[in-house]
């Protein structure tokens, strides 16, 4: 499983410089298993280097619809800022944006997503 050992994969992908562009069969890459579920802020970040966060999975979720983490929540609002990016009106397939999706998984950051995204 990707979620165990998360930090150990990455350098050894990067060591490798295996592509890390793939997907899952359900269309997850490694930044969205990281936002998912990973603690480590810096982990993220790197990977975040090299991953554009905006990519959908299966059910149209971004990385940043799995963010739960508050450094990395303000980390992505900066970048969109910083790119000239409105993540606000960011959608899934079920026509829900990152705070609809916060809500509905009753993520413990929802207010902070709700407060950097309502301005």
């Amino acid at each position: 499983c990707v979620k165990y050992g998360l930090i150990e994969k990455y350098y050894v992908l990067m060591g490798l410089n295996v592509r890390t562009d793939i997907l899952t069969d359900k269309g997850l890459s490694i930044l969205h298993y990281a936002c998912k579920y990973s603690k480590d802020f810096y982990l993220t970040l790197e990977i975040a280097k090299i991953i554009n966060p905006l990519i959908k999975d299966n059910q149209g979720n971004t990385a940043l619809h799995y963010c739960d983490e508050e450094k990395n929540i303000i980390y992505f609002i900066n970048w969109s800022k910083l790119n000239q990016i409105d993540i606000s009106n960011l959608k899934n397939n079920e026509n829900e944006t990152i705070i609809d999706y916060a809500i509905k998984n009753n993520y413990k950051n929802q207010n902070l997503w709700k407060s950097l995204l309502e301005v």
